[in-house]
């Protein structure tokens, strides 16, 4: 009977350590997201930008010859370039809020365990969206670098 309730006692103090770890995973994550979110869209963002009027301040303040085309093609690709920086942000920012979710649905099945109460496992599904999007801001993120390298290639080209 005394090791049976010291069982008991032992799956609900294992059950309450899982679930304060995964409340402060929940933070820890939003805290992330959050940093994500600025230093994806100060640095991509910087990128083409700066870019964008290094470009329109060397044509304007100088009398080289440029190649119209090939530097309205510069402008294109660094401009996409900024539509990628902020969809990385925000597939960024949406995947933390899935992986906090995650952890938040983990802490909640663990609690239900430690009393034993039927639960719905939810926790898995919200960590594989979290992952999708994750990987879809990364590839955002590559996509919004090719395109500044694409236009910076571009641009060099129009102006030599």
């Amino acid at each position: 009977m005394a090791n049976e309730k010291d069982s008991e006692h032992s799956i609900l103090k294992m059950a309450e350590f899982e679930s304060k770890r995964r409340s402060a995973e929940i933070e820890e994550r939003r805290r992330y997201a959050h940093d994500y979110e600025q230093a994806t869209i100060k640095g991509l963002f910087l990128a083409n930008g700066a870019a964008i009027i290094s470009l329109i301040t060397l044509v304007g303040n100088s009398d080289i010859q440029v190649d119209k085309y090939a530097l309205y093609w510069s402008f294109v690709w660094f401009s996409i370039g900024l539509v990628f920086a902020m969809f990385a942000n925000i597939l960024g920012a949406m995947s933390q809020d899935r992986m906090a979710s995650a952890a938040h649905w983990t802490a909640i099945e663990a609690e239900a365990r430690s009393v034993q109460l039927e639960y719905e496992r939810r926790s898995k599904a919200h960590a594989k969206s979290g992952n999708s999007l994750f990987r879809a801001s990364m590839a955002s993120s590559f996509l919004a670098l090719v395109l500044f390298v694409s236009g910076a290639m571009v641009a060099l080209g129009a102006v030599t």
